[in-house]
């Protein structure tokens, strides 16, 4: 009987493991750090992406901004010169009165664009910002929202001086004139005019007087307390996006 004599594998050295670990590990490393620096990569694609959209409403912002500033420095022109011939009655100019009256039916009002910042709030897409940029971000928002807060104040008396306005004047003439388009010959013409009040009631008038006076204290409140800040962010944060992420 022949007797086979068993081959044996030759045990492999703890080096050989060590190495085959090691390039394991090192795939496996590489792997990760590629697939970071992708993440990475488009994270900075989303940011500025973002960026240009929420500089492109910020430029909105400002612009409407601007423009209401100039109308609460008109409104309160108009009030205040309302208030000032409506002292005297009888010696008042009853096209005078109508018109400055009609800027009654006026009322600044910011609706600022904010569906970029929505969606970096709602998508956590904050924190693709650097901890200033995301500082400026949050500041504006806040006083976005905070303006839900100021509008129920401006409106309540707003609605009071109209439903006043149409118990004095005839709100057809005011209408008619187109207030918010008056060229100053068309204003200049109708001062001519000697339309009637359909309430001559002084004691009607004093409170007419009077939310006026409501109203004016409200536009000069939102402008300080509400415009002027929010034109202010607006501006500082479209500046420091546009140099962060090199905008035109």
């Amino acid at each position: 009987m022949e007797v086979h004599a068993h081959a044996h594998t030759e045990r492999k050295k703890w080096t050989h493991y060590f190495w085959e670990f090691l390039m394991l590990f090192l795939a496996v490393f590489c792997g990760f750090m590629a697939e970071n620096q992708r993440e990475h990569y488009i994270e900075k694609i989303r940011a500025k992406d973002y960026a240009r959209a929420l500089a492109h409403d910020l430029e909105n912002d400002t612009t409407q901004l601007s423009d209401i500033l100039k109308q609460v420095e008109r409104l309160v022109d108009k009030y205040d010169r309302f208030l000032n011939i409506s002292k005297d009655l009888n010696q008042a100019n009853p096209a005078q009165l109508y018109y400055y009256a009609s800027f009654a039916t006026g009322m600044s009002d910011f609706t600022s664009n904010v569906s970029t910042l929505d969606q970096i709030k709602n998508s956590g897409s904050i924190r693709y910002f650097d901890p200033a940029l995301q500082d400026k971000i949050s500041e504006y928002a806040r006083l976005v929202d905070r303006n839900k807060d100021y509008k129920p104040f401006g409106i309540s008396i707003h609605n009071r001086s109209v439903d006043l306005l149409n118990k004095i004047f005839n709100v057809e003439i005011i209408d008619n004139a187109k207030q918010w388009k008056w060229e100053q010959e068309t204003v200049d013409a109708f001062l001519l005019t000697k339309p009637q009040l359909i309430n001559n009631d002084p004691n009607l008038m004093k409170e007419f007087s009077n939310t006026l006076v409501g109203k004016k204290r409200s536009e000069l409140s939102m402008g300080v307390v509400y415009y002027k800040p929010a034109l202010r962010q607006a501006n500082e944060l479209m500046s420091l996006l546009k140099e962060k992420y090199h905008l035109k």
